[in-house]
Formats: structure tokens, sequence, C-alpha cells
């Protein structure tokens, strides 16, 4: 289901370009956007949902967007990663 509004959310970004409206909220030329899936836990999740999940990850595209799918927990993961590289980016850019 969560796909299927992916794919329903390009084609209507699609349709979408070609008007006004489109250029005051995005801007002229082209614009570049992907599709993010974030689903469940990883505590639910077996070996065969995982590679299912890397494998539409790396193989499918819509409209020739990626699509990335990912769980609620990598997400967590990713985002402290990078909160605390910026963080440490930032004391070093300090001293």
């Amino acid at each position: 289901m969560g796909y299927s509004q992916l794919i329903d959310w390009f084609s209507c970004l699609d349709d979408y370009r070609a008007t006004a409206k489109f250029i005051d909220e995005f801007g002229h030329g082209y614009v570049t956007f992907y599709g993010l899936l974030i689903i469940g836990r990883n505590a639910g999740m077996t070996g065969g949902d995982r590679r299912r999940l890397k494998w539409r990850t790396t193989n499918v595209v819509v409209n020739s967007k990626p699509i990335t799918c990912i769980t609620f927990d990598e997400l967590c993961a990713t985002l402290q990663r990078r909160l605390t590289l910026y963080s440490e980016g930032a004391k070093i850019e300090q001293s």
C-alpha cells in the first residue's frame, strides 16, 4: 500500500510539473526528488523481509526516481549518526 501511495505522488508531481503553481512552489528548471518509504520496526522483520527491502531499494525506480525503503529504527539510527557527526564537526569548527 505504501509503495502505491508513492507511485501516486510521483504521478501527481509529474502532472503538476507543467503548471505555473509548480514553478511558484519549486522554482524554474529541473526539480530532483526521491521517494522514501518508512515501514515497521527492525524487531518484526525476518531476513527475507530485509532482503526484499534491500532489493526494492536497489532495483525499483518510478519514473526514473529511486525509492528508498527503510524501517523506523534504521531512520532513527541514521539521524542519530548524522546528528553526532554534525555536532562533532561544529565543535571542531569552533576550536
